[in-house]
């Protein structure tokens, strides 16, 4: 069972009002996904979380969503949290992402679905999430070949993002949002890529 359970946090709240806004609205979900609800247990941990999330994954930023969602998805892999695994897996899989991109990046340095480019960032969103951080000059120089800062700058933002939302899910045993659960139980289980008995102790 979680530390925090979402149904202890108050609906009521401005914070929650606005989560409710922002994912209704901005991602399309039909639901707050429970990692996001915990963090609303203090209003204004939640809201900041809800401003940086809208700050980083800003539809008008340079890098697009389906770079975002690999780095997310790799970070949170590095990072071992199955909640946040999950979530970005299936995120791609209804469309913020690139499926097909996401069913070979552990191919992602030989196959031809990615670019230098996006080689260059995920080898560091690797690196990144080691502690302590394994992240080499050489990775951050190729990093600029392909980059420039702006670029390189929310790059660098969603690792730190999903390393921040890692800790929070992986340490507050944060249970897995039932509509994410089909798909990764279709990609991800089987593939050595995720731990099975932490993905079915975090099932309600």
């Amino acid at each position: 069972m979680p530390i925090i359970d979402r149904n202890n946090t108050s609906t009521e709240t401005e914070g929650y009002k606005m989560a409710e806004q922002y994912f209704t609205q901005q991602v399309d979900y039909a639901y707050i996904p429970n990692g996001i609800v915990s963090q609303l247990m203090v209003p204004e941990i939640g809201l900041g979380a809800l401003n940086l999330m809208g700050a980083i994954m800003n539809k008008d930023s340079k890098i697009g969503p389906d770079l975002k969602m690999l780095i997310a998805y790799m970070t949170s892999f590095a990072k071992g949290c199955t909640y946040c695994q999950t979530a970005t897996y299936s995120a791609a899989h209804d469309g913020m992402g690139d499926s097909e991109k996401f069913s070979k990046i552990w191919e992602y340095h030989s196959s031809d679905l990615f670019s230098d480019g996006e080689r260059a960032a995920l080898d560091i969103a690797l690196a990144a999430s080691a502690s302590p951080s394994d992240v080499s000059d050489e990775m951050r120089e190729n990093l600029k070949k392909h980059y420039d800062q702006v670029e390189c700058a929310e790059i660098i933002s969603m690792i730190a993002m999903f390393a921040y939302f890692n800790a929070w899910n992986d340490t507050n045993g944060t249970m897995l949002d039932d509509n994410v659960i089909e798909s990764a139980e279709k990609n991800l289980l089987g593939t050595g890529y995720i731990d099975e008995d932490k993905f079915k102790k975090l099932q309600g």
